[in-house]
Order: C-alpha cells, then structure tokens, then sequence
C-alpha cells in the first residue's frame, strides 16, 4: 500500500463546517473519484485517512492537510486529477505527492501560523502598541472557560513569532502559535490575550491558517521524481 499527502484549502461558508464533516467531505471525494483507498481491519472497517490538526470550527486555511493511503498505486498525477475534480467547493486540493520515509508525521506538527483580521476601532488603531507590550511580557495568563471548570494558560509561552501586517486598506495580526508537549492555544484566544478584547469579540475575528510548520520548518510536498530519486517512498 502507498501513502499520499494533501494539502488543501478550507475557505468560504465551508470553514462552519466541523471537523468530523470534513473528513465525510474527504471520504466522500475520494469515493467519487474512484481512488482505491486501503480499509482498516476489524468490525468497523474505514478509509486509511489521516487527517491533520484540527481547524477550530469558523476558522479558514489555506494549508490544510492529510494522508490517504491506497491498496493500490496509482500515478501521482492521475491521483491529484481525481481527486481534485471531486472536491466540493472550498476544498480546493493545492498539492498531493508520494509520502517518503524522510516526511514527517502530521502529528508531528511543531506549530502554526495564522492571519487576524483586525477590525475597525482601538484594537486596530492601537494594534502595534499591544504587540510591541505583549511580546516583553515575561507571561500572559489566560483563563480558558470549560464545562467542567476553568484553566489557565500562559498564551505567552506558546507565542513563537508576532506581528501587524498591512495590505489593500487591511490591517492583519500575524501570528505563530507553538503545538506540542507543552499544549497549544487557539488563534482567537491568542488574539484576546494579545489585543485585550472581550471574549464576544475575540470569537467574531476572521481567522485564517496560513502554515503549518514541522520542526520550525513549512511542510514541504515533495515531487514524485524526488521521492524515485530516493528510493524510499512508504509502500504500506
């Protein structure tokens, strides 16, 4: 069995959509175009699909990713073609390629980097001061609100890069958010922490992931001629 890798968009009213439905959306592109994807074993057989970090419900992406193994090969390009023209709209398939034995895990994922846009008012006309205070702060607590309590984390910590950036009369928080063992934060919590907003605000920001990052490093798909040159793509 070999393994592909994707990567995909998440943008328009497709981005309320959950995570369990994307990967129906997946599943069910694949189906239709045909792609013989390999079935775990046991009781409940399901497509080998693996998806990456989760994109909390409401964000957009322009790097989404997943792997698809397959019973049987199929050539990398005639597996992008398929796939891609069975995608819904705001699914859009930006790369696929052969997973070599040098690839990383997706749960391998170090961080990831993200887009705010910055609405009209304090948060925007003061948003160079905020990031220029957050980031000499030694930390930045933040109580994050559960169901069955609450939990504080240091968004401080988890910051990795921070900045504004500005294009076509936008304002836009840039901002890299670290993933791991010490635990992460999401995008609008960095925001709040980082902006002070109110949490009713900080949830309304138009939010959308711009990279995934791999021991500090953008993933990198790599061409079906690299992986021939290596001699050790994932035959499963």
């Amino acid at each position: 069995m070999w393994t592909f890798r994707i990567k995909y968009t998440k943008l328009g009213r497709i981005r309320f959509i959950s995570h369990l439905d994307m990967v129906r959306a997946l599943t069910r592109a694949l189906n239709r175009g045909g792609i013989p994807v390999a079935y775990s074993e046991g009781f409940n057989p399901h497509q080998k699909l693996s998806m990456g970090p989760a994109l909390p419900l409401g964000y957009e992406s322009t790097c989404e990713l997943a792997d698809v193994t397959l019973m049987k090969m199929l050539a990398p390009r005639e597996f992008h073609e398929r796939l891609a023209a069975n995608m819904p709209a705001g699914l859009d398939l930006l790369e696929s390629g052969l997973v070599s034995g040098s690839s990383p895990r997706l749960s391998d994922a170090s961080s990831a980097c993200y887009m705010i846009r910055l609405g009209a008012g304090a948060a925007l006309d003061n948003a160079h001061a905020l990031v220029r205070e957050f980031l000499v702060r030694d930390s930045a607590p933040f109580e994050r609100a559960r169901k069955k309590g609450t939990s504080v984390v240091d968004v401080r910590q988890l910051v990795a890069d921070l900045g504004v950036e500005t294009g076509q009369d936008l304002r836009w928080l840039r901002v890299e958010i670290t993933m791991g063992g010490q635990g992460t934060c999401s995008a609008s919590e960095a925001a709040q922490a980082i902006l002070k907003l109110p949490p009713e605000k900080a949830k309304c920001l138009r939010i959308m992931k711009t990279e995934i990052r791999f021991g500090g490093r953008p993933l990198r798909i790599k061409a079906n001629e690299e992986i021939q040159e290596e001699g050790n793509f994932k035959e499963q």
